[in-house]
């Protein structure tokens, strides 16, 4: 019964969080259920059962926030700074230049008075110079945020994600603003999460980058100190699953330890083993033995979600040893799942709790399945026989995982490894036999010695290990990305795996049913039809510029790709998006100039995807990022070409780019980078009344040469100079109206970070544009803005922000807000 009781409950937070965006359907959905409940006369007792288990799923949510109480912390959300007292109440994330805690807020200091307050809110401090443990008790000053993300088609949305978890976010540069004034916790907790810091502290002094790193994160859980190389080569083998500790990590550790307190049992003297066995028999010795150590490794791992689930099936596996009956390992699954989200209601979108499950529960259908099909050897059969049978097992469960986990993987990161099919035999195997295994038992002697025990071999090991994945990872096509799948595509995949499995339908038709679909997934992913439409996205890479062009012929280009420095913006915020866009070549990579908020994401972009030519205003700064990118264009052998305003136009189909600056003749080592940006005009026959203006950092001394040599000219588009700053357009007021009546935009673009430090765009500038009568969109706000080029409709713009779905509010209107977020769930941004 439990079984079935869970997923109806699950269903049930699904249908909860539906209620928020479709209420009218969601209600008719329950109203169809009851009625069909009311008037079935078949298993009365089992439907009623799974029809409350659905209907408390529904109201638990609601439930679950009043029994938390009010979460008053949210009122603080982009205020000004306020002093609070919290608790740290996990253990902390450590990281080479940061450090990650996860706070309980107490109180708040208003008018002198400490007034309670509640909620959950995550600190980050660069660099943590401070010792702070689990349970400390911190005065601070912060000012607190709402989660940031880059809004943009293909990118995972960070912010939502963490919105489930946290009220808001805080980072402080350094952390003497930071008072400990008492302590807190679990005196458990605080006891093992100190023994966790003497590994972490004995691992990082005597083990050196990729097996300290790797040890780290598989022993305990932190993942702060993976650099991206190491993380990129797990995940192109498909074995990036291994770095975070899961179900896998668990059931190895668990396995080791029950065979070896099994194996050391049965070795006891014989009057001893009697006694004991007069009480447990040693496997149930082994099998309590067993849950005490693995209830010790996920405390000490941090407990996340995937390792709890993982513990609950351990354990109730390991009670029906103990309990001398047999293993039920679906209703281990459906406990598990119970009770996590009844602890969290909100762990149903936690992408590890989905993909960590799904895995699950296919692997135990596969194996069902492929039993009841081919049963396995009986005791008379040779050992070879057998052991190929278990390796056939193996195969089926590694298949079952990654056929079960590719849509959601594809979903939400763009990304399906095959190889990882054939990889995972090995690098499992080794993990389990002789990496975890022998990480785990020196780890535990660590905090007795003055150095990390075995360091040499560990080292030795796990460079061996890496090493293997590497070439996994190296191999052609290893790490394919894709288009994500709707997600009805990928429900629907799911559902008929799901009905194939129990049904047990032969080899040949399951075959079938993975090749079609998989192909479907690989065909929508990455077929890139072509559009009669210029479209051209201004993307939101922060406070930065990235405006991504593709023409009706085929042919793309990138201009800027934002910050590369503190953070990867071209990794995080462009690439996924491209991706999205079924992009695999870009033909023209345009760098305005370079400076680090428009080039500095060029790295990943040429890492990523297949460049023809490069374009710049050929200065050349001896800056270390700028170096360090010339020399990835140096080894990727990719043709540059300077442009200035003598560059001849390039013709792409019916469209016409026409360079207007900077001037010919720029010296390399120009410091005033921004006033030498490139500037050019695109249009496009088929609108021949309609162009865009790309400005780069532009100020006063280039729009002052460019508005006396009469270079520019009406433009309907205009990406706005420099972000919007004051020198962009009012370091003299009758220069500013002049540029604005010579371009005369009808639609104004500005690409700015939200509550930047430099306080772009300048309000007399926004003033400046509204009084011209241009329309304003801003990345900050609306988030990436696509403009549409049609040849017979004209310009149509959309953003980010208005594709997506909004809560519906009870009214009038409830009916046609449900209608248009049918109408952005269906349909593709």
């Amino acid at each position: 019964m439990l079984v079935k009781i869970a997923p109806a409950f699950i269903l049930g937070l699904f249908f909860a969080e539906f209620l928020s965006y479709f209420p009218v359907c969601t209600i008719l959905l329950f109203l169809l259920c009851l009625s069909f409940k009311l008037f079935s006369t078949k298993r009365q007792a089992i439907q009623t059962g799974l029809f409350v288990s659905f209907a408390m799923g529904i109201l638990f949510p609601a439930v679950h926030s009043f029994l938390a109480g009010p979460d008053d912390l949210s009122r603080l959300i982009n205020r000004e700074q306020a002093t609070v007292i919290a608790e740290v109440s996990h253990a902390p994330q450590h990281g080479p230049n940061r450090l990650v805690l996860q706070m309980k807020a107490i109180s708040i200091l208003e008018n002198r008075k400490h007034v309670p307050i509640h909620g959950l809110f995550r600190l980050t401090l660069f660099p943590s110079k401070q010792i702070i443990l689990y349970g400390d008790r911190l005065e601070m000053t912060i000012s607190l945020r709402a989660p940031k993300q880059f809004r943009n088609p293909g990118v995972f949305q960070t912010a939502d994600y963490l919105e489930r978890k946290f009220s808001g976010v805080a980072f402080l540069s350094n952390d003497q603003t930071i008072k400990k004034i008492g302590e807190g916790g679990n005196r458990f907790l605080k006891d093992i999460y100190h023994f966790r810091d003497q590994i972490r502290e004995k691992i990082l002094s005597d083990m050196t980058s990729p097996a300290g790193p790797i040890l780290l994160a598989m022993v305990l859980g932190e993942t702060g100190y993976l650099t991206d190389p190491i993380r990129d080569a797990f995940t192109d083998s498909g074995t990036n699953h291994i770095l975070s500790i899961s179900g896998s990590h668990l059931a190895m550790v668990s396995f080791f330890i029950f065979g070896s307190a099994r194996f050391l049992l049965l070795r006891l003297p014989i009057p001893m083993l009697l006694r004991l066995s007069l009480i447990k028999i040693p496997s149930q010795w082994a099998a309590l033995m067993t849950a005490i150590a693995a209830i010790f490794y996920t405390l000490l791992s941090g407990a996340a979600v995937a390792t709890v689930r993982s513990l609950i099936m351990i354990l109730a596996y390991l009670f029906s040893i103990v309990l001398g009956r047999p293993a039920a390992i679906k209703q281990a699954l459906s406990l598990a799942a119970l009770l996590i989200v009844i602890a969290d209601p909100q762990a149903i979108f936690d992408i590890s709790f989905q993909l960590s499950f799904l895995a699950i529960l296919f692997i135990i259908l596969a194996t069902k399945w492929w039993e009841a099909l081919y049963p396995k050897p009986d005791a008379t059969q040779g050992m070879v026989e057998r052991f190929k049978q278990a390796a056939i097992t193996m195969g089926v469960a590694s298949c079952a995982a990654t056929f079960a986990t590719m849509p959601l993987t594809l979903y939400y990161f763009h990304q399906f490894s095959f190889v990882g099919i054939i990889s995972n035999f090995i690098v499992i195997p080794l993990t389990g036999l002789l990496l975890l295994p022998l990480g785990w038992l020196s780890s535990l002697a660590a905090p007795f010695f003055p150095f990390f025990p075995l360091a040499a071999l560990n080292f030795e090991i796990g460079l061996f290990y890496f090493k293997i994945v590497s070439f996994f990872a190296e191999v052609h096509y290893a790490n394919l990305h894709f288009a994500s799948p709707h997600l009805l595509m990928v429900v629907l995949f799911i559902l008929i795996l799901w009905v194939l499995l129990v049904r047990r339908v032969s080899l040949r038709i399951m075959v079938v049913v993975l090749v079609f679909f998989s192909a479907l997934f690989v065909g929508w992913g990455s077929l890139r039809f072509l559009s009669k439409s210029l479209r051209v996205t201004f993307l939101d890479v922060g406070q930065g510029d990235s405006a991504f062009i593709e023409f009706p012929t085929g042919e793309t280009m990138l201009v800027d790709a934002g910050s590369g420095m503190p953070f990867d913006v071209g990794k995080a915020a462009i690439v996924p998006f491209l991706w999205e866009r079924k992009i695999k070549t870009i033909d023209y990579l345009v760098g305005t100039h370079p400076e680090m908020d428009h080039i500095g994401g060029f790295d990943s972009i040429i890492k990523k995807f297949n460049i023809k030519h490069i374009l710049s205003n050929g200065i050349a700064p001896d800056v270390q990022f700028y170096q360090a990118l010339m020399k990835t264009i140096r080894d990727k052998r990719i043709a540059q070409q300077v442009v200035n305003q003598k560059t001849m136009p390039i013709q792409i189909g019916d469209c016409r780019i026409i360079f207007l600056h900077p001037n010919v003749g720029v010296d390399p080592n120009e410091e005033n980078r921004n006033d030498h940006s490139i500037v050019f005009r695109l249009s496009c026959l088929s609108q021949p009344d309609t162009a865009f203006l790309f400005t780069g950092d532009i100020e006063k001394q280039a729009i002052d040469i460019m508005l006396l040599d009469n270079d520019l000219t009406k433009s309907t588009i205009l990406k706005v100079p420099h972000h919007g700053a004051r020198g962009s357009l009012l370091s003299s007021l009758f220069l500013g109206d002049t540029f604005l009546k010579k371009v005369s935009p009808k639609i104004a673009i500005f690409s700015v970070g939200e509550k930047n430090r430099y306080g772009h765009p300048h309000s007399e500038v926004i003033a400046a544009y509204k009084k011209s009568g241009a329309k304003i969109y801003r990345t900050d706000h609306d988030g990436a803005i696509t403009v549409t080029l049609h040849p017979k409709k004209g310009v149509s713009v959309r953003s980010f922000r208005e594709s997506r779905m909004q809560k519906v509010r009870w009214g009038k209107a409830v009916f046609s807000e449900e209608i248009q977020n049918f109408k952005k769930g269906l349909g593709r941004f």
